[in-house]
């Protein structure tokens, strides 16, 4: 469904391509990439939680609440371990998906 366009954070490639652009304007404000949510996920959602206009307080630093978020946000999210696609989908699966993001993203600059 996701590659036929149905999707509910549509419009998916619109939202993404918009945080790339934003990412490459002002990398010191917008982060949230894969690669910085794996090696340092508290620090992303302080970033994105910034990037909202809702930074946490000093107050709400000292409760854990940065902690709490993640926390929460695991329950929603499979493992997101490299490699773990070939565990939900199969290989002609990946190649579509892959064929798809290809052509989504064209011309961005933002290559896989």
């Amino acid at each position: 469904m996701f590659c036929e366009g149905f999707s509910p954070y549509e419009p998916f490639w619109e939202h993404y391509l918009e945080h790339w652009k934003e990412s490459l304007a002002r990398p010191q404000e917008v982060g949230g990439w894969y690669e910085e949510l794996m090696s340092d996920p508290l620090e992303v959602v302080r970033i994105l939680a910034s990037f909202c206009s809702v930074p946490f307080t000093k107050v709400e630093e000292r409760r854990g609440v940065p902690e709490e978020v993640l926390l929460r946000k695991q329950m929603f999210f499979r493992k997101g371990m490299v490699g773990d696609w070939k565990n939900h989908m199969s290989r002609e699966m990946g190649r579509k998906l892959d064929d798809v993001v290809e052509d989504k993203l064209k011309g961005s600059g933002l290559v896989f």
